[in-house]
């Protein structure tokens, strides 16, 4: 094939690449490659190049995917396609910062309830092209890398469906503890005959989470999360059942750990049709090994018919109180825009916790760690 030389990017310049694209061999160092000519391109910015290296350098991550098969002819064609997603996100920013902080209800709202909110917003949209890059890569590897996680069940386990994301394994430590109505759920005893709105989780040797299988019924699913492990993150990956034989990338989750704690997740929404339209993130900050604090962002992408009030991005804190047996009883919430704090009469109200859920929440509890199988 050879050198490829003056393929566009974004902001109309070209960059040279500068390697062989036949002697690429192995799906990472394919991917590598077109991520690093789209930082050489300024398509990504540094911090995104980053992780997605990180990511495509780990060794276990290299490893999953060695044997993926792939097609370095298509080069021009995920590039091109990358670029136009990027090219898409720049307009809804600019739609945003035109629509919201354009709007004389949408000045004068900031200037009273928020602080410093387009700060907050821009983050999302740095952090965006992060995961159009990790969609691209994963939106056809379904059946591959369901083939590849089945070579390694041993074992499994079966609950009913509960509503959280992930259900037993939601990705939020804290979700079911907030939401009151909402839990995890347990796991049968046995196999169910009847797999209609039942979840199925499949671990490895170790114990690990390999994938969570939702049934429509005995032969279809509704959704099928393929787990993908590396030093410091889980990557998740939901795949919407459309038929038989189309799934559709759906969900993004990377859950980050520091140790052996989870320390942030990001939940990235995608259409059908691979458009980014909803992110939202988790922070944790621990005491002593405890969590303290919890901060959650949430921000919608512009669309069609978005009104200037809908483009701003919450923020809620919550602070955790344990009790002296080593549990959490409850938590204060705080509602933030941007910096500026929402004052209201319940600032220092505690919203206590069942007594089921905080049997939970202890230093070594589950619900903090990454899943497994050996782990209530």
């Amino acid at each position: 094939m050879g050198k490829q030389n003056g393929v566009k990017h974004m902001d109309g310049k070209s960059c040279d690449l500068c390697e062989n694209l036949e002697s690429i061999k192995c799906y990472v160092d394919y991917w590598n490659y077109i991520v690093s000519y789209l930082y050489k391109a300024e398509s990504i910015n540094e911090e995104c190049y980053r992780r997605l290296t990180e990511i495509l350098t780990d060794e276990e991550m290299k490893e999953t995917l060695h044997d993926f098969k792939f097609n370095v002819l298509n080069f021009q064609i995920e590039v091109n396609g990358l670029q136009k997603s990027f090219e898409m996100l720049r307009d809804k920013h600019i739609r945003r910062d035109t629509g919201y902080l354009g709007h004389p209800d949408g000045q004068e709202f900031d200037q009273k309830h928020a602080v410093n909110t387009k700060k907050y917003v821009d983050r999302f949209y740095n952090s965006a092209p992060f995961y159009i890059v990790l969609h691209q890569m994963f939106r056809d590897c379904c059946p591959q890398l369901h083939l590849i996680l089945e070579e390694k069940r041993h074992f499994q386990r079966f609950g009913k469906r509960q509503g959280l994301y992930g259900d037993y394994y939601c990705i939020s430590p804290i979700i079911d503890l907030i939401v009151f109505n909402a839990a995890r759920g347990d796991f049968y005893k046995r196999p169910p005959k009847d797999l209609t709105e039942k979840i199925e989780y499949v671990y490895d040797e170790s114990g690990r989470l390999l994938m969570c299988m939702w049934y429509r019924n005995n032969d279809s699913l509704y959704t099928i999360e393929l787990f993908l492990y590396s030093e410091l993150y889980i990557i998740r990956l939901a795949y919407d059942s459309y038929s038989q034989d189309d799934f559709r990338l759906g969900d993004i989750v990377i859950q980050t750990y520091q140790g052996e704690l989870i320390s942030s997740l990001e939940h990235t929404y995608f259409s059908p049709y691979g458009i980014i339209w909803e992110m939202e993130t988790e922070k944790y900050i621990y005491i002593d090994g405890k969590i303290g604090e919890e901060w959650e962002e949430h921000y919608i992408f512009p669309g069609t018919g978005e009104a200037w009030f809908e483009l701003v991005c919450p923020r809620n804190q919550r602070i955790f109180e344990w009790n002296s047996d080593g549990y959490i009883y409850g938590f204060r919430c705080r509602e933030w825009l941007g910096d500026g704090l929402i004052r209201n009469t319940d600032d220092n109200h505690i919203c206590e916790i069942s007594d089921k859920k905080k049997k939970t929440t202890g230093k070594e509890a589950g619900r903090w760690r990454r899943p497994n199988y050996f782990r209530e």
